[in-house]
């Protein structure tokens, strides 16, 4: 065999050798080849983070500033003065002390400063008068609610003094010129109540006839009095020129009575008279006059006895 049939011969005999090894699965790559029969799982996915629940910190509650009941300063009042007279201040607790000034029978606003002393017999009490102190007969003074012009506070006083002295012809002047003066035994007051006008209150409450006022608050019991015997039991049964509150334009509630004399007299202004038990008695009671304006003038159209009731 020549040379160049021994080339020839090489060339076929390699190319039969490459496609054996094609056909085997063979390659030129440096790859090993796969160990199992079945192909190879791909690459697991890395896993996804799994979602998240959208928790919302429960915020605190901050309690809110609850607003400060300030109390205001007790006021007080000058009552049971006479209308021509004054309430003296004095330097020191005392009748023998020296004069500061005086206070009106009609003097509201009035501020304690200190406390309440005893000397000969009568209670002193401490008040800021102008720029000083004085002292004044505590028995003038009562605690006062509301307030009211000067002029019906007068009024009030006035008409006070005029039914505690049973002043009825003077009184008569104070008294509504169309609606009359309606009396109540109690603060349920009703269309029922007796009224009588101001040109014959004075002959009809010197009457000796009996008249039903109503019934007993709590026991329900017919009121048939005549005026004398009504008066020293529902109008002036305590000395209420010595009240201990006064209240200016409105009722004091205590109790669990009703009470209707807002809606018998709309607009109305009531000045009550009240005394506390402590002191008058085992129960406490109130006298509530009741106005109305007439023009430019305030007129008393009705008396109103409030008591403690079981």
């Amino acid at each position: 065999m020549g040379a160049s049939d021994r080339w020839r011969m090489g060339v076929v005999l390699g190319c039969l050798l490459g496609l054996a090894a094609t056909e085997s699965g063979c390659s030129s790559s440096s790859r090993p080849a796969s160990t199992t029969s079945e192909p190879a799982a791909p690459a697991a996915r890395a896993a996804a983070p799994k979602p998240v629940a959208s928790v919302v910190a429960p915020v605190p509650e901050v309690p809110r500033a609850e607003a400060e009941e300030v109390e205001e300063p007790e006021r007080f009042a000058v009552v049971g003065v006479a209308l021509e007279d004054v309430l003296q201040v004095r330097e020191a607790p005392s009748p023998e002390g020296r004069v500061l000034g005086a206070l009106a029978p009609t003097a509201t606003e009035l501020e304690i400063v200190g406390e309440t002393v005893s000397r000969g017999g009568s209670r002193w009490t401490p008040i800021r008068f102008g720029g000083a102190t004085g002292w004044v007969n505590r028995r003038f003074l009562a605690t006062q609610y509301g307030g009211a012009p000067e002029a019906l506070v007068r009024r009030a006083h006035e008409a006070l003094f005029l039914i505690s002295a049973r002043e009825w012809t003077r009184l008569a002047a104070l008294v509504h010129p169309r609606k009359g003066l309606l009396f109540s035994p109690h603060g349920y007051v009703e269309e029922t109540c007796l009224r009588v006008s101001a040109k014959e209150l004075p002959r009809w409450v010197a009457s000796k006839e009996k008249r039903l006022w109503g019934t007993a608050d709590g026991s329900g019991m017919e009121i048939r009095y005549s005026f004398e015997d009504y008066y020293p039991r529902y109008v002036i049964d305590r000395d209420f020129l010595r009240a201990d509150e006064i209240a200016f334009g409105k009722a004091l509630q205590r109790g669990n009575a009703l009470d209707t004399l807002e809606e018998m007299f709309p607009g109305a202004f009531v000045v009550e008279y009240y005394l506390d038990a402590r002191d008058h008695g085992l129960d406490w009671h109130s006298l509530r006059l009741v106005f109305e304006r007439e023009g430019d003038a305030w007129f008393l159209v009705a008396i109103v006895h409030v008591e403690w009731t079981i």
